[in-house]
């Protein structure tokens, strides 16, 4: 249930992209006693307002604004996946959304429907850029690889961006921003849901077009700021290698 009203007085919003980790990340936060709310851009957070009739209008940013003038630090955090896990894992989200026989369709079927329909089209924002941006910040443009993280404080609002891949390490990571000990707590993991068997056999099977590694891929910034160079190579070369 949307509640409008409880988002006055909060620590940190997950600002992040769909497939991420913002599950967790919420989920983290909220267990280690922070006050945390979760969304995935302004658009959606207008849609809910429509939605449930709470202060129609009202954008993230207002509630943003309203918890800054409290004199209080607000911390909005996103984090950066490789871009073809991302869309798998959204793909499979909301999978009966997208193919709603897809329990009727053979799995190379499902793949076909998914580099034709969905590959290029799915989770291509960034949640962060669209909030640094209403504030007049530049986007972030290269990544600290020793701290795995960035962070940039405008006022009395903390911009932060992790990475997906180094989850095993977001316990330390985040222990180190916000300088207390901080556990992880996984949350809306795909491979624990009912559509599990179907999500492993596609990933063991699937195999991404050669246009994408070579034209999309190759020129996604964000795919470039967030990987080092040696990443990037052994990424692409992965999948590749899978053809």
């Amino acid at each position: 249930m949307f509640e409008y009203e409880k988002l006055n007085d909060l620590d940190i919003i997950v600002y992040c992209g769909g497939k991420c980790g913002s599950s967790t990340l919420h989920n983290t936060f909220k267990k280690n006693s922070f006050k945390s709310y979760k969304i995935h851009d302004n658009g959606y957070f207008k849609y809910l307002c429509s939605t449930f009739k709470k202060d129609i209008g009202k954008t993230i940013f207002d509630v943003i604004d309203f918890n800054v003038k409290q004199g209080k630090t607000t911390y909005i955090i996103d984090s950066y996946r490789t871009p073809i896990e991302r869309k798998i894992s959204s793909f499979f989200q909301n999978i009966h959304r997208h193919i709603s026989d897809y329990n009727n369709i053979k799995l190379e079927e499902i793949i076909s429907l998914f580099n034709e329909k969905f590959l290029y089209q799915l989770e291509e924002y960034h949640s962060i850029d669209e909030v640094m941006n209403h504030y007049g910040l530049d986007t972030f443009t290269n990544f600290d690889f020793k701290n795995k993280y960035n962070i940039v404080k405008k006022e009395n609002i903390v911009f932060i961006k992790i990475r997906f891949n180094d989850i095993s390490e977001w316990s330390n990571i985040l222990s180190t921003i916000f300088e207390k000990g901080i556990q992880l707590y996984n949350d809306n993991i795909t491979n624990i849901k009912p559509i599990n068997s179907l999500y492993s056999k596609f990933k063991q099977h699937y195999k991404v077009p050669n246009k994408y590694l070579d034209e999309n891929l190759l020129n996604d910034s964000n795919f470039i700021i967030y990987n080092s160079k040696e990443e990037q190579e052994k990424y692409i070369n992965y999948w590749k290698s899978r053809q």
